[in-house]
């Protein structure tokens, strides 16, 4: 157990005045990356074996039976089609629509997904049939199964309009594999939830196994430059989506200019919209593709105007045919600073696709590349925000090299004219998007601006834009380890929930201590790495405690063998965040053994040995709270060769609460008490006098953590100075 108050276990203390408060926490002592496929052979495997129904993803390269949980299957603009003018087809909406299909046909640059019951012997099942059950669908539209031959069509299953029982798929054993369309009527991430009932033989019930989830992305843009284009032609301003990032690693979003030969879903029929252009296919213009440092400068909105030439190159979408992803790794901490308090309180959550790029985080821009200068008055188009629907609010701002923001957009206060970002003509900038919750926004843009031949003002339609923001898997308990994995000649470093028996990718993962972690540096030299003595540190610690994340290292999958002397390394590679990490173990005599330490600078120093097969827990140290990531490395030499080898560096994302309880003023100027808070913890806020032997009343009613900040407004009871505290009940 670790406390720092030896005469009050499991309880810290931080006393104040009424300037301050006093805090008193009652403690509790009680995936690698998923593979993204757009094209290909592979079928929703059924299985029953060892008395459970077993799901999975049979694919033919790599060749087996793969855990769906690790796979994103992607419908990119090859799958996209229109719905037919044909009464057959109304099951799939409006006319002229557009569906992307995973078709029942092989396609080249498709997807040819089936369903397999290969696994499965005749027999087991009365009648050797069963069912594939339609059990959810989560995302922005919907999903449809169905089959068409000549002259017919048979809708198997279909969420449009409601999941029942309808929505089956009768199956039978050795029955091999079949193909059907599968549809989305959205661009936009789709996890669709199937289950297995069947009557074994010589049995009177059915059994029915768990749900299990396939997630679909169907032309979900997620990472690389992408531009909102704000174009003039012909009179008219639109806006569009444009592509710049080509040959995209995960599959998102490998499309063609050209629709190509689609396919309505009969066979062999086209649907009319064969060799169908869009109007949007690739072409140059006379700006060309835009680069910093050639001659390019910013004006005060950060837009850029490019003095040379270049390509206008990409995939351009309608903004309805593609969806905007934000994933777990643009989660971030609203600063503590007053600049940024349109984003929320100091420490509320807020995700960020920012102006500056990243790897593997979507580098969302605003371009006026295709309007020529003279046009407008000023040179200056407004693009205005118009609507948002979404769990949350949506900010536009761009921060200055000194760190400082310009709002231009944030639907938190309310929509008005003054949300509106001034594009330059030829212009090309990058702010910072920002979305205070996940789930899915559809944002609605306008651009307008006034004519320099007659004065006259041209708007664009009301365009609306789907962005996806998806949340971090955020665990502060239990058992979790980094896993180091090596396989078929590949570096893998992964996070393995034991609690949950599940792997979790790193970048959607936050590793979180609280108050329970907090400890005092001891007088002793040996520790000095952590700090002076006496100095408050959260440490995640080497022995298993009720409440606490218990994070351990291991290299359970590597055969003993592989490597040189049966050992690999993990190495510390980098780390950002407000104060130094250690990695460390404590011997039974109390002495430390110091692996990683920032704290001196990162070097080959910090290392930790593994063991092939072995799994070790250590303490993790962090010198203050706040939001730290932590780039770590494996490595090791094969049995027989000189040359070490290398994994890419893996980011973990560790958040260490301030749980000290802070004094303020809200919005309206009125007293509150405020504190971060844990998800589900319960809170009970208490008062008492200026006299230092009165006793703690409680004047509040108790209050549900929610992972972020808590309020509580205060009532002023007497002229006297009066002390509050807060309890974190068991």
């Amino acid at each position: 157990m670790i406390t720092t108050n030896q005469t009050n276990k499991g309880r810290v203390s931080f006393w104040t005045g009424i300037g301050a408060a006093l805090f008193a926490l009652a403690t509790s002592i009680t995936a690698g990356e998923r593979e993204v496929r757009s094209d290909g052979h592979g079928d929703v495997s059924i299985d029953y074996a060892e008395n459970q129904w077993q799901l999975g993803l049979r694919l033919d390269s790599p060749p087996g039976i793969h855990p769906p949980e690790e796979w994103i299957l992607a419908l990119n603009q090859n799958t996209k089609l229109f719905v037919p003018d044909n009464a057959d087809f109304g099951f799939l909406g409006e006319a002229g629509n557009p569906i992307w299909v995973f078709p029942q046909v092989s396609r080249e640059g498709t997807w040819f997904l089936g369903v397999s019951t290969d696994e499965i012997e005749s027999g087991t099942f009365a009648e050797n049939r069963f069912d594939l059950l339609l059990s959810s669908v989560e995302g922005p539209g919907d999903f449809v199964t169905w089959r068409a031959g000549t002259g017919q069509v048979e809708v198997l299953l279909n969420s449009r309009d409601g999941i029942d029982e309808m929505d089956q798929i009768e199956l039978r054993a050795g029955g091999g594999h079949l193909h059907k369309n599968w549809g989305f009527t959205s661009p936009g991430t789709h996890f669709v939830g199937f289950q297995m009932r069947g009557t074994l033989a010589g049995a009177s019930e059915p059994i029915t196994s768990d749900e299990q989830l396939y997630r679909f992305a169907v032309n979900v843009l997620d990472r690389g430059e992408v531009e909102m284009e704000v174009a003039f032609e012909d009179g008219e301003l639109e806006l569009v989506l444009l592509d710049r990032h080509s040959d995209h690693e995960d599959g998102h979003d490998d499309h063609e200019d050209e629709h190509g030969n689609h396919e309505d879903g009969h066979d062999d029929h086209e649907d009319g919209h064969d060799d169908h252009e869009d109007g949007h296919d690739d072409h140059e213009d006379e700006h060309g593709d835009h680069e910093d440092g050639h001659g390019d400068h910013e004006d005060e909105h950060g837009n850029h105007e490019d003095e040379h030439e270049h390509e206008h190159s990409g995939q351009e979408f309608e903004a309805n045919e593609a969806a905007l992803h934000a994933g777990p790794s643009t989660w971030q901490k609203v600063p503590n600073h007053p600049a940024f308090a349109f984003l929320g309180n100091p420490g509320d959550t807020v995700y960020l696709l920012p102006q500056s790029e990243r790897e593997g985080v979507l580098f969302l821009g605003i371009a006026g590349d295709e309007i020529e200068s003279g046009i407008f008055e000023n040179d200056v188009v407004a693009l205005k925000l118009e609507n948002v629907e979404g769990p949350g609010a949506v900010f536009l701002y761009a921060t200055d090299p000194f760190g400082n923001p310009t709002v231009f957009f944030n639907s938190g206060d309310g929509i008005s004219q003054s949300d509106v970002f001034p594009l330059s003509a030829a212009g090309h900038s990058h702010q910072n998007w920002g979305f205070t919750a996940p789930g899915i926004y559809r944002v609605g843009l306008m651009a307008s601006g006034v004519l320099n031949a007659d004065g006259q003002t041209v708007s664009s339609e009301e365009t609306t834009f789907l962005f996806e923001v998806f949340g971090p898997t955020i665990l502060n308990e239990g058992e979790l380890d980094i896993e180091i994995v090596y396989e078929d000649g590949e570096w893998e470093i992964a996070a393995l929930d034991e609690a949950n028996d599940r792997e979790i990718c790193p970048s959607e993962l936050i590793l979180q201590g609280g108050a329970a972690t907090q400890i005092r540096v001891p007088d002793n030299e040996a520790f000095r790495f952590l700090g002076e003595p006496g100095a408050v540190v959260n440490v995640l610690p080497q022995e298993e405690m009720d409440g606490v994340l218990f994070l351990g290292l291991a290299a359970d999958e590597i055969e003993s063998g592989i490597f040189e002397n049966d050992i690999v390394e993990l190495h510390l590679a980098s780390v950002e965040g407000p104060g130094a990490v250690s990695l460390y173990s404590v011997d039974g005599l109390g002495n430390p053994t110091v692996f990683f330490n920032s704290g001196d600078g990162i070097s080959q120093s910090d290392v930790f040995p593994l063991s092939a097969g072995g799994h070790s827990h250590q303490n993790w140290g962090f010198t203050a709270p706040g939001v730290y990531r932590v780039g770590l490395q494996a490595s090791g030499t094969l049995a027989g060769e000189s040359q070490a080898s290398a994994s890419e560096v893996q980011t973990f994302t560790f958040e260490i609460l301030d749980e000290s309880l802070s004094i303020g003023f809200n919005a309206d100027g009125r007293l509150i008490l405020w504190w971060h808070s844990q998800t589900n913890k319960q809170y009970q806020v208490q008062v008492k006098s200026g006299d230092i032997d009165a006793d703690w009343t409680n004047r509040f009613a108790p209050l549900t953590g929610t992972g972020k900040i808590l309020e509580q407004l205060l009532e002023m009871q007497s002229n006297s100075a009066e002390f509050f505290r807060i309890l974190q009940l068991q």
